[in-house]
């Protein structure tokens, strides 16, 4: 029996999407669990109240069909499946500069149109084909943001057998990053990431050494 629970630290879980869950126009804060869910729809719209939504599944991929800047009061978007964007980017003046924490956004939807409204994110994670990331677009505008977490995703091939080489420049970055995460076979060179003072490294299984440049920084 699926249950909603009252205060900030609530959550709601189902066994799929509860369609009724967007007539709740005046909830702040989700935490929505469904180990299936792969899909949000249009109608998470309405929720224009909504601050923070995390998800909990088990699936890849997320779809939201919704148009999240419309969500105007929305600050923390959070799953760890990988988000794919497919709402209309429209909505209103001010939308998405109060989005804060966004992840796990997917590399095809790191765009100069998500990112120039979504300009005062602080968090950005994303998961999926990095090289695809490197490619579209550079993180540079984002200004404020401190705390970058890429997952290489290649799925079903192996990541650590395909690792990105050398592909990152130091104006990639974001200018004031402070914490770099990365879950990914990487060959970089030490001049990226200026400003950094705290890298993690995750399943980085053939890791063979870090740039002595990037060390004397950190």
């Amino acid at each position: 029996m699926p249950t909603i629970c009252s205060g900030f630290k609530s959550s709601i879980k189902f066994f799929s999407f509860p369609a009724k869950l967007t007539r709740l126009i005046h909830l702040r804060y989700i935490t929505l669990s469904c180990d299936d869910l792969d899909v949000l729809p249009k109608d998470m719209s309405n929720l224009w109240n909504l601050q923070t939504l995390i998800v909990d599944t088990k699936s890849r991929n997320l779809t939201i069909n919704a148009n999240i800047w419309k969500m105007i009061q929305l600050r923390h978007l959070k799953t760890e499946a990988s988000i794919i964007l497919t709402g209309n980017g429209e909505g209103k003046a001010k939308a998405g500069e109060n989005l804060q924490i966004l992840g796990r956004l997917s590399p095809e939807c790191c765009t100069d149109e998500v990112f120039n409204k979504a300009r005062h994110l602080k968090e950005l994670r994303v998961r999926g084909q990095l090289a695809t990331l490197f490619e579209i677009t550079s993180l540079d505008k984002l200004d404020r943001l401190e705390n970058l977490k890429l997952l290489n995703d290649i799925y079903p091939e192996s990541a650590s057998r395909n690792p990105l080489r050398g592909i990152l420049k130091s104006n990639w970055f974001p200018p004031n990053l402070k914490k770099l995460t990365l879950s990914v076979s990487w060959e970089a060179s030490g001049d990226e990431c200026t400003s950094l003072v705290h890298l993690m490294l995750l399943h980085c299984e053939e890791l063979d050494e870090i740039p002595k440049e990037l060390v004397e920084r950190l």
